[in-house]
């Protein structure tokens, strides 16, 4: 007996068939899995989390997700999207914000950045800061209205007075760029000759010399970990902080490459929470 396939009862199977295998689909994705943290975090900070996250993934049998950017840009984006799980800018500041706006629900202090200048090795390094207006000289900063670092030098120039000019012969002489990692990358291919960076970045330039300026002194990038209101797992978006936290994890990690620790630490057995 031939079936007819036709009939509206197989047209609804169908479509049923269709939808619940679409549902699978989008479960099976690997954010929506409970089991996977996704993670807005500034560029500069890139290299200790990605190494903190590879062990924390091996560990836990967890998936993490990265969005890296400029602090500034993340916090739209985080803030426009609605979802995500971890929030980790170049400075405390951006959290100051996404508090004020509802966005997070606990923050965690984990190390301390400071600014300097990153030397191409075309050029002789910058000995003081009337050196940064030398009409040969190109240099790099990072965008203020997107990266951390521009920000909190366009904050602490302006307060001697000295951001406005610097800014107009960065645009005239040099570049502005999206992130940190960014301006580091120009000066050492040599599209710029000196760049403004964290040092935790020049860290990982180190054939190239820096410059500690009296001006930049003041320039700190405080980094902290926080859990957003819009986590979908409260409970694994804590356990990554703390191993981000933890003696001989993510600490130690942090110190590896070039940051400042925090004072307080999370002990091994707080990660078995």
């Amino acid at each position: 007996m031939k079936m007819n396939t036709t009939h509206p009862f197989f047209a609804v199977l169908l479509v049923t068939s269709i939808i619940v295998g679409l549902a699978l689909k989008l479960m099976l994705s690997p954010y929506s899995k409970s089991n996977t943290l996704k993670i807005y975090c500034a560029a500069a900070l890139r290299p200790p989390l990605e190494n903190i996250a590879r062990e924390f993934e091996s560990r836990f049998d967890q998936h993490i997700e990265f969005n890296f950017g400029g602090s500034q840009t993340l916090l739209s984006n985080l803030e426009t999207t609605g979802d995500g799980d971890l929030f980790i800018p170049a400075d405390d500041s951006y959290l100051q914000l996404a508090e004020q706006r509802k966005l997070i629900q606990q923050i965690f202090p984990i190390a301390k950045m400071h600014a300097v200048i990153l030397n191409s090795k075309d050029h002789p390094p910058i000995k003081n800061f009337a050196e940064l207006f030398d009409v040969k000289l190109k240099l790099a900063q990072a965008n203020p209205d997107a990266a951390a670092i521009g920000n909190l030098t366009r904050n602490a120039l302006s307060k001697i007075n000295r951001w406005g000019e610097l800014k107009l012969h960065t645009e005239k002489y040099g570049s502005f760029h999206a992130t940190v990692s960014e301006v580091a990358n120009a000066v050492e291919l040599g599209a710029a000759d000196a760049g403004i960076v964290w040092d935790t970045v020049a860290f990982h330039y180190p054939k190239l010399k820096i410059s500690k300026l009296p001006e930049l002194d003041k320039i700190q990038g405080n980094v902290s970990i926080a859990i957003l209101q819009s986590t979908r797992s409260a409970k694994l978006a804590l356990k990554f902080a703390f191993f981000c936290k933890a003696r001989d994890r993510g600490r130690e990690e942090f110190r590896q490459n070039g940051f400042q620790i925090t004072d307080d630490e999370v002990l091994p057995s707080q990660l078995d929470r």
